[in-house]
Protein backbone atom coordinates (compact mmCIF):
# COMPACT_ATOMS: atom_id res chain seq x y z
CA UNK A 1 0.00 0.00 0.00
CA UNK A 2 1.28 3.44 -0.97
CA UNK A 3 0.02 6.28 1.20
CA UNK A 4 -0.44 9.57 -0.64
CA UNK A 5 -1.32 13.17 0.11
CA UNK A 6 -2.55 16.19 -1.82
CA UNK A 7 -0.81 19.55 -2.28
CA UNK A 8 -2.38 22.78 -3.49
CA UNK A 9 0.02 25.65 -4.14
CA UNK A 10 -0.29 29.15 -5.57
CA UNK A 11 2.65 31.49 -5.60
CA UNK A 12 3.44 34.85 -7.13
CA UNK A 13 6.82 36.58 -7.48
CA UNK A 14 7.67 40.14 -8.51
CA UNK A 15 11.13 41.66 -8.66
CA UNK A 16 12.64 45.05 -9.36
CA UNK A 17 16.36 45.31 -10.13
CA UNK A 18 18.50 48.37 -10.78
CA UNK A 19 22.26 48.54 -11.49
CA UNK A 20 24.08 51.76 -12.39
CA UNK A 21 27.81 52.23 -12.91
CA UNK A 22 30.33 54.76 -14.14
CA UNK A 23 33.78 54.19 -15.63
CA UNK A 24 36.71 56.57 -15.97
CA UNK A 25 40.22 56.25 -17.41
CA UNK A 26 43.18 58.15 -15.95
CA UNK A 27 46.84 58.16 -16.94
CA UNK A 28 49.73 59.41 -14.83
CA UNK A 29 53.10 58.79 -16.47
CA UNK A 30 53.44 55.05 -17.11
CA UNK A 31 50.53 54.17 -14.80
CA UNK A 32 47.07 53.82 -16.36
CA UNK A 33 43.93 53.44 -14.19
CA UNK A 34 40.52 52.24 -15.32
CA UNK A 35 38.12 53.03 -12.48
CA UNK A 36 34.65 51.54 -12.17
CA UNK A 37 32.15 52.50 -9.44
CA UNK A 38 28.56 51.45 -9.15
CA UNK A 39 25.48 50.79 -7.09
CA UNK A 40 22.74 48.22 -7.42
CA UNK A 41 19.37 47.70 -5.80
CA UNK A 42 17.00 44.73 -5.77
CA UNK A 43 13.53 44.48 -4.27
CA UNK A 44 11.53 41.26 -4.36
CA UNK A 45 8.00 40.33 -3.33
CA UNK A 46 6.97 36.72 -2.85
CA UNK A 47 3.50 35.48 -1.95
CA UNK A 48 2.69 31.82 -1.40
CA UNK A 49 -0.59 30.14 -0.49
CA UNK A 50 -0.31 26.46 0.40
CA UNK A 51 -2.76 23.76 1.31
CA UNK A 52 -2.02 20.10 1.96
CA UNK A 53 -3.70 16.98 3.26
CA UNK A 54 -1.57 14.41 5.06
CA UNK A 55 -4.55 12.43 6.41
CA UNK A 56 -4.38 9.70 3.78
CA UNK A 57 -7.78 8.08 3.35
CA UNK A 58 -9.07 8.67 6.87
CA UNK A 59 -12.18 10.66 5.85
CA UNK A 60 -14.19 10.65 2.60
CA UNK A 61 -12.77 13.13 0.08
CA UNK A 62 -9.25 12.81 1.42
CA UNK A 63 -6.48 11.10 -0.50
CA UNK A 64 -7.02 7.34 -0.49
CA UNK A 65 -4.04 5.00 -0.29
CA UNK A 66 -3.04 3.17 -3.45
CA UNK A 67 -2.83 -0.61 -3.51
CA UNK A 68 0.23 -1.28 -5.67
CA UNK A 69 -1.04 -4.74 -6.65
CA UNK A 70 -4.59 -3.64 -7.47
CA UNK A 71 -4.43 0.13 -8.15
CA UNK A 72 -7.57 2.23 -8.63
CA UNK A 73 -6.79 5.59 -10.20
CA UNK A 74 -10.21 7.15 -10.83
CA UNK A 75 -10.96 8.35 -7.32
CA UNK A 76 -12.14 11.87 -6.58
CA UNK A 77 -9.74 13.82 -4.38
CA UNK A 78 -10.79 17.11 -2.81
CA UNK A 79 -8.48 20.06 -3.38
CA UNK A 80 -7.04 21.11 -0.01
CA UNK A 81 -7.95 24.66 1.04
CA UNK A 82 -5.22 27.31 0.85
CA UNK A 83 -4.71 27.92 4.56
CA UNK A 84 -0.95 28.38 4.94
CA UNK A 85 -0.06 31.89 3.69
CA UNK A 86 3.43 33.37 3.46
CA UNK A 87 4.45 36.85 2.29
CA UNK A 88 8.10 37.78 1.97
CA UNK A 89 9.82 41.05 1.09
CA UNK A 90 13.53 41.23 0.29
CA UNK A 91 15.69 44.31 -0.19
CA UNK A 92 19.35 44.45 -1.19
CA UNK A 93 21.50 47.52 -1.83
CA UNK A 94 25.16 47.26 -2.84
CA UNK A 95 28.05 49.59 -3.60
CA UNK A 96 31.11 48.44 -5.50
CA UNK A 97 34.36 49.86 -6.86
CA UNK A 98 37.16 48.49 -9.02
CA UNK A 99 40.52 49.86 -10.19
CA UNK A 100 42.44 48.14 -12.98
CA UNK A 101 46.00 49.43 -12.85
CA UNK A 102 48.34 48.97 -15.84
CA UNK A 103 52.07 49.57 -15.50
CA UNK A 104 53.87 48.52 -18.67
CA UNK A 105 53.17 44.79 -19.14
CA UNK A 106 51.81 44.39 -15.57
CA UNK A 107 48.11 44.47 -14.63
CA UNK A 108 46.69 44.70 -11.12
CA UNK A 109 42.99 44.55 -10.34
CA UNK A 110 41.71 45.92 -7.03
CA UNK A 111 38.07 45.79 -6.09
CA UNK A 112 35.59 45.81 -3.27
CA UNK A 113 31.90 45.54 -2.59
CA UNK A 114 29.58 46.06 0.35
CA UNK A 115 25.91 44.99 0.56
CA UNK A 116 23.03 45.73 2.91
CA UNK A 117 20.25 43.16 2.89
CA UNK A 118 16.93 42.76 4.69
CA UNK A 119 14.25 40.09 4.45
CA UNK A 120 10.87 40.15 6.15
CA UNK A 121 8.59 37.12 6.26
CA UNK A 122 4.98 37.20 7.45
CA UNK A 123 3.21 33.88 7.94
CA UNK A 124 -0.56 34.00 8.09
Amino acid sequence: TLYRYAWHLRDHVNALTFDSQAEASLTSGRVHHTLLVGADYQHGWYHQALGYNFDAGVDPGQVPPLDLFDPVYDRTIDTPPLDNLTDQRQNQFGLYAQDRVSIGPWRVLLGGRHDWTTATTIDG
